[in-house]
């Protein structure tokens, strides 16, 4: 049987449907454009929150319980106050490429591995500590600060050991470890009667 032919006006083009095209696949991460700084803001504004909630968590707490460990597994809160000022002296080393100690003595006290004593004698003032710890603080959020579209992508300025991918993620890190001592701070509030700052 012969096959029908299709009509077609004189001089007319046949317009052809053209197949939808096809997704392109996404770029792998080593050729992603950089995260624009609104992410960077955003970081930077939720580690200040971060670290606003550890003022709140550590208010309340009276000179005679800096050292109190209710159970042996507790690390007390001037310890606490110290590591966190050690940590941040890290993190921030890894943004701005400047030494990352503090000084013997806070390595040895509050740095990574130190286990904290009932030993005031052992100790600085807890107002020192607590200047120090402020004083580091202030110093990765400066160095966040001037982290510009590109720097939030490049490699940590020291050596992480694998701990971080890229500046944002030191950034990002520093937060979830602020969290997990809150939780610490959190559960000495409440051994020690103290009232509960959220909710």
């Amino acid at each position: 049987m012969a096959k029908k032919k299709s009509k077609r006006t004189p001089g007319k083009k046949v317009i052809r449907k053209s197949h939808p095209k096809r997704a392109k696949k996404a770029g792998s991460p080593a050729t992603a454009k950089p995260r624009g700084n609104a992410e960077v803001a955003r970081t930077i504004d939720l580690f200040k929150w971060a670290h606003e909630m550890t003022g709140k968590l550590c208010a309340g707490f009276g000179e005679h319980q800096m050292l109190a460990q209710p159970s042996k597994s507790d690390n007390h809160l001037l310890w606490q106050i110290g590591h966190l000022a050690c940590s941040y002296s890290w993190f921030a080393s890894m943004l701005d490429g400047k030494p990352a100690t503090l000084g013997e003595m806070y390595d040895k006290l509050f740095g990574w591995g130190s286990k904290p004593t009932s030993d005031a004698s052992m100790y600085p003032a807890h107002a020192e500590v607590r200047r120090i710890h402020d004083e580091q603080y202030t110093r990765v959020l400066r160095a966040a600060a001037a982290m510009s579209d590109a720097d939030s992508l490049k490699a940590p300025a020291i050596d992480s050991g694998g701990f971080a991918k890229h500046k944002l993620d030191v950034l990002q890190k520093c937060i979830w470890h602020e969290g997990w001592h809150q939780g610490q701070i959190s559960s000495l509030r409440r051994a020690l009667g103290l009232p509960g700052v959220m909710g």
